[in-house]
């Protein structure tokens, strides 16, 4: 047989190529049987660990995950399986062609099934929230729609969304944000309807807070609440109904929480938050009920038999275990709040208003930084600018915490809310403002350099005396003159001139410094009738909205600021800048609030029946003659009706002085500022 290559026949050749492959195919074999080995033995070693991780950091849904999502999630998630993207990838472009439509109510279904169908992918969530809560709301007008989008993108975050992936930052900071941003800044046309409505649906559960400014009542009324939360957790979970049913039935101490609960049952309640919307709402109305007409067309006889059963002493240690318990298990199962951590805040940032927006986002922030802190791999970034909103739920509410709120239970875009500084943040922005000073400092600066203009350091120093500025400012008029001069003092000598001098400015007292601007314009004929008028105003609006100490140092101020602008023109020669003594124009500027300042709707005569009843006994003389006609009408317009005699009662010894109240003359038009046209500051009152 011929060789093919010069060396091999044609036969040894073939021979040869079958025994390479035969060894070739060996040699494949056993390198795969090899990896197999090795890729199984790595496997036994490295899976726990590894599916220790996915868990950790809520890459996969387990099965104790599905006993606790609720099956409109759970099903979708485990029956769909490799046919989900399919599914994702059709939403997502249904719902995009939705949102170009403005077909938004649908839209909010597709999102509900997104999220549902990846339950564990947090930028789901995110991207649907701030769908709702910015793209989707500002395409609306009412502010019903808007609350609507906006709140839906909050507790969709709130509900389901932190709920199902507790360790993602991400989602705490965008909720946080929404309260914060959407919510509690002025930039949304509708932010005031947010306003309302938080507040509203805070009040009905925890009810008025304590109106009295000691920091402490604040905080132990949630404690109370803590406390009771602590308790039902012994039973179960705070937000599982049978839990708060089982703590009540336990409660062994006379009277028992089962004796107030059988009471409130044969009046038609449950232990429920329907049972704390008519406690809210029944506090709200005990000062109207001391004032209406004494006719039986007005009197409900259930409300009687509530009110009597809320009052009675006998049963207020059982009345008040059980309020605490219901608003710690509403609190946990409708709102997700946790009483004990909301305690922890308080006690950490204050005496926080959970009324306010700010509060609320303050608390989110808080938690997404407690909850996240051992998360693997988180970006440090995203920790920042959560621990960032926690400082803004703290400077807001120093500026805009102080909630004047008068609720419409039954529609809250009705209600009246007024946001006003609170000075009992001070101290914790202060001490932020020392904190944040030494953190950022540069490394690479010498700290002797850094902190020589001041505690704050070079980067923090402009804002912190900003702040203080105000803050003892505010303090003083509120009258916590001791607070005031701690920090006018801290001033002094803290912040000197650069060659280690006292600052000029700091040299005044106390009332010259924070006073300074008032008694400056004081004089000016343009600015000092308003600015009196202004300081009265606000004064007035304090008394009635229980701030009696700082209302009665703003009228101080306003007649002090009178006298000085009456000796500032006593050499003039004519009377064109002249205002009526302080008497006279005090009982002026009454009068006109009395009948045309407009306070809350709702609450309207029963806020100026509170000023009639703490102003003094010769205004009240002075201006009853004028007004008595016209309150006695609005009396009898008010909803319910009012009991005039009730309301606004004759000052003593007005019948031996009607008839010279009778013979007086109006005041000559442009005699003293009417309340009306006057521009009143109320970011500074109470």
């Amino acid at each position: 047989m011929a060789r093919i290559d010069g060396s091999l026949t044609l036969g040894e050749h073939l021979d040869e190529r079958s025994r390479v492959v035969r060894v070739d195919r060996l040699v494949r074999s056993v390198c795969v049987v090899s990896a197999a080995v090795c890729i199984s033995l790595a496997g036994l070693v490295l899976l726990p660990r590894i599916h220790a991780q996915r868990k950790e950091l809520q890459l996969v849904v387990g099965e104790e995950t599905f006993d606790d999502m609720p099956p409109g999630i759970a099903l979708p998630t485990a029956m769909l399986s490799t046919f989900r993207g399919v599914m994702i990838h059709f939403l997502w472009t249904r719902s995009e062609n939705l949102k170009q439509d403005g077909k938004y109510f649908e839209l909010q279904q597709l999102y509900d099934w997104i999220c549902n169908l990846q339950p564990r992918y947090p930028k789901v969530w995110g991207n649907a929230a701030w769908n709702m809560a910015y793209n989707i709301s500002v395409g609306t007008y009412s502010p019903r729609e808007r609350w609507h989008w906006v709140s839906s993108g909050a507790y969709l975050l709130r509900d389901k969304g932190i709920p199902l992936n507790p360790q993602s930052i991400d989602l705490y900071r965008e909720l946080s944000y929404i309260y914060q941003h959407k919510m509690g800044d002025f930039m949304d046309d509708h932010h005031w309807a947010y306003k309302r409505n938080v507040a509203v649906i805070v009040e009905r559960v925890l009810g008025e807070p304590p109106s009295d400014p000691e920091p402490e009542l604040a905080i132990e009324a949630i404690r109370k609440i803590a406390v009771a939360a602590d308790a039902i957790r012994e039973f179960g979970t705070l937000a599982n109904p049978e839990s708060l049913q089982l703590y009540i039935g336990h409660d062994d101490e006379k009277p028992s929480m089962s004796d107030f609960s059988g009471r409130l049952a044969a009046l038609g309640f449950k232990a429920d938050a329907g049972w704390l919307d008519a406690v809210a709402r029944h506090r709200r109305g005990l000062e109207v009920s001391n004032l209406v007409v004494d006719d039986a067309a007005f009197v409900d006889e259930s409300v009687n038999l509530f009110g009597a059963l809320m009052a009675d002493e006998k049963l207020a240690p059982a009345r008040d275990r059980l309020l605490a318990a219901v608003r710690a298990h509403v609190l946990s199962a409708d709102l997700r709040l946790d009483p004990t951590y909301m305690l922890d805040l308080m006690e950490q940032f204050g005496p926080l208003d959970w009324r306010s927006v700010y509060s609320q986002s303050l608390y989110w922030a808080a938690l997404g930084s407690r909850e996240c802190d051992a998360t693997i791999g988180l970006d440090e970034n995203a920790e920042m600018n959560t621990h960032r909103f926690i400082q803004f739920g703290v400077k807001d509410s120093l500026e805009r915490g102080r909630i004047i709120l008068n609720p419409d239970f039954d529609d809250p875009f009705q209600s009246y809310i007024q946001m006003l500084p609170d000075s009992r943040f001070g101290d914790v922005l202060h001490d932020a403002f020392l904190d944040l000073g030494a953190r950022d400092r540069p490394k690479d600066e010498d700290p002797a350099d850094y902190f020589k203009e001041g505690p704050a350091g070079r980067l923090y120093k402009s804002g912190h005396v900003n702040f203080l500025h105000t803050h003892v400012r505010q303090l003083f008029i509120e009258g916590r003159i001791q607070k005031a001069e701690h920090y006018y003092k801290y001033l002094r000598e803290n912040y000197k001139e650069a060659d280690g001098q006292t600052k000029e400015m700091y040299l005044t007292s106390l009332e010259e410094f924070a006073l300074k601007d008032y008694w400056e314009d004081i004089v000016s004929f343009r600015q000092g009738p308003r600015l009196i008028a202004n300081m009265m105003q606000v004064g007035l609006l304090n008394l009635i909205y229980d701030r009696p100490k700082e209302g009665i140092r703003r009228l101080r101020f306003a007649r002090e600021g009178h006298e000085k602008y009456l000796e500032s023109y006593k050499g003039d020669r004519t009377e064109r800048r002249r205002i009526p003594p302080w008497p006279e124009y005090k009982a002026g500027m009454f009068r006109d609030f009395l009948l045309y300042y407009p306070l809350p709707k709702k609450y309207d005569m029963v806020y100026k029946a509170r000023a009639w009843k703490v102003m003094d006994h010769q205004t009240r003389l002075a201006v009853y003659g004028d007004v008595a006609g016209r309150l006695a009408e609005l009396c009898r317009e008010n909803d319910p009706p009012l009991d005039p005699g009730k309301a606004f009662p004759p000052p003593p010894g007005w019948e031996d002085s009607e008839p010279e109240h009778e013979e007086k003359e109006d005041r000559a038009p442009g005699e003293m500022p009417d309340i009306r046209d006057a521009v009143i500051d109320e970011g500074t009152g109470g």
